[in-house]
């Protein structure tokens, strides 16, 4: 008999939500799908047989061996490890890998929650015969160990072709994502240091790279994270988690996925000043001096081997070029951390911006403020009947064709973003019947329907599409209208283009008689509390 330990140590809960007490955890246990078979008790799962997963990624070779033995001739030998035995042990720790990550997805989107205290959800899982049984466990706050079911075997759903499809989204994921510069900076400031913290911070790889925008432009499948485990060095962290494809309930596959975060700070090479005079001052200018940064540079070392040069060569696209790290403590407001200073050439500089699209409406937005994170979202509903709407374009004497109420949040935990006093440009889809660099009017009118102000915008052309483009620093209902004059000349209109499969439809704008199109914005007043 092989036995292969499953430790299941995950938290997926909102900052401000209490995690489960003991009793709850019992309560929740009693509502696992377990069922009698063969007079035994089964876990009854909607989990696709990872039999063929197991196949197909648990394949080592004795090449493989000799390759590792390579990396440190002779120690294999005197450690008694032959390739038969190598080989058997690798293959029994990638279906430990696959069970941990598949079963731990299973139970969070089952409403299973973790702790963060060394207490949570354990699973103890023992392979016979290539059959899996699993016996459940919680560790409580005072690390005490309780079972709550005698082993128990996994009954999965046939793997079919059918579910093919589901599998296939899965390649939409990187195997690997980095964060570096002015994007740990922003991740820090916003939700504090992940390798410390790395349970509460699980929702928060939506700041790397595409995995935002997959997440929330998948409309078929439901994607579920779940944090496996993290370590790192005093300049980067790293962790994995493993994102599951499920859709009523069926969970169809998994992929381990691996995050970095190198918490290096870049500085113009040619600036005066030392490295952390340097650092000190770009990311005051960073933070617009409403966040006070200091580094501290009286405990540094250089650090100057072949790892972070090959980390840095890839990051910057260089090649073979010799970079030196200064170690440094920092501090943004009351947050300390620990990074590395590079000196770089001015071009080569890092820049922080976040985007995010709706994709049912076409609405973006984009902005370089510190103050929204890289899992910010847009959404954007239409509200062209509210009342308030046709208030407002009465009122305002401007035809209301469409209104959208746009929402900025945090991915992490839905809190709203409404204010951003450096600024954030929107860009609103229009028809092809519309100039480059035409300009256009933009108003606001509060929720009373009254017209407060207007503000300029323009035409662009971003990826062979139009956009109305604005800034602005707030959030509320946008609408696009028309004025309301004896103008009959010829209409253009504004459309919102097709984004996957959702197309809006076609609404017209009339020109004023200055040859000006007006777009309304209907301002719908917000409460947020941090």
């Amino acid at each position: 008999m092989k036995r292969l330990l499953i430790l299941i140590t995950c938290l997926n809960i909102p900052l401000g939500v209490s995690a489960l007490t003991n009793e709850e955890r019992l309560d929740k246990f009693n509502e696992l799908p377990i069922i009698e078979q063969n007079r035994e008790k089964v876990l009854n799962t909607k989990i696709v047989d990872p039999t063929e997963k197991f196949a197909k990624e648990c394949v080592f070779t004795v090449e493989d061996y000799q390759k590792e033995d390579s990396k440190d001739p002779g120690y294999f030998e005197i450690a008694g490890i032959t390739s038969e035995k190598w080989i058997e042990e690798r293959i029994s720790a990638c279906k430990n890998s696959i069970m941990t990550r598949t079963l731990g997805i299973y139970l969070k989107n089952l409403g299973y929650e973790f702790d963060n205290n060394s207490s949570g959800y354990m699973i103890d899982g023992f392979l016979f015969d290539n059959e899996m049984s699993v016996r459940l466990s919680y560790t409580d706050e005072n690390g005490e160990n309780t079972p709550m079911e005698n082993p128990l075997k996994i009954k999965f759903i046939e793997n079919k072709d059918e579910y093919k499809p589901a599998k296939e989204k899965l390649k939409a994921f990187d195997e690997e994502y980095s964060m570096f510069g002015l994007n740990v900076i922003n991740s820090v400031y916003h939700y504090g240091l992940t390798n410390e913290d790395a349970y509460l911070n699980d929702a928060l790889i939506a700041r790397y790279g595409n995995v935002k925008d997959i997440f929330e432009n998948e409309k078929e499948y439901k994607f579920v994270n779940y944090f496996l485990g993290g370590g790192g060095a005093p300049y980067y962290a790293t962790f994995s988690s493993a994102i599951g494809v499920m859709k009523d309930g069926i969970l169809y596959d998994t992929k381990e996925i691996f995050f970095k975060e190198y918490n290096i700070v870049y500085v113009d090479k040619n600036e005066t000043g030392t490295v952390f005079e340097k650092a000190e001052r770009r990311l005051n200018e960073y933070f617009k001096n409403a966040v006070l940064v200091k580094v501290d540079g009286s405990q540094t070392w250089e650090l100057d081997g072949d790892e972070i040069n090959e980390i840095i060569n890839k990051n910057l696209g260089t090649e073979s070029e010799h970079y030196v790290g200064h170690f440094a403590e920092i501090k943004i407001g009351n947050t300390s951390n620990h990074i590395v200073i590079v000196e770089i050439p001015k071009d080569k500089l890092d820049s922080y911006n976040v985007t995010s699209k709706d994709i049912d409406s076409g609405v973006m937005v984009s902005t370089n403020s510190y103050e929204v994170p890289l899992d910010a979202k847009v959404k954007a509903q239409n509200v062209t009947d509210n009342e308030y709407v046709k208030k407002a374009g009465d009122e305002s004497k401007l035809n209301i064709e469409v209104a959208y109420d746009i929402n900025l949040s945090k991915m992490f935990d839905n809190k709203l973003i409404t204010q951003i006093k450096n600024g954030i440009e929107v860009l609103l889809p229009v028809s092809d019947n519309y100039k480059e660099n035409e300009e256009v009017e933009i108003y606001y009118i509060n929720e009373d329907g009254k017209t407060s102000e207007t503000l300029k915008g323009t035409i662009i052309i971003k990826d062979d599409k139009k956009y109305a483009k604005f800034k602005t620093n707030h959030f509320s209902t946008y609408a696009l209208a028309s004025k309301k004059d004896n103008d009959k000349s010829e209409t253009p209109e504004i459309v919102n283009p097709a984004t996957g499969d959702n197309i809006i439809k076609n609404v017209i704008i009339s020109a004023s008689s200055l040859g000006i199109i007006t777009i309304a914005i209907i301002l719908k007043k917000k409460v947020f509390k941090w």
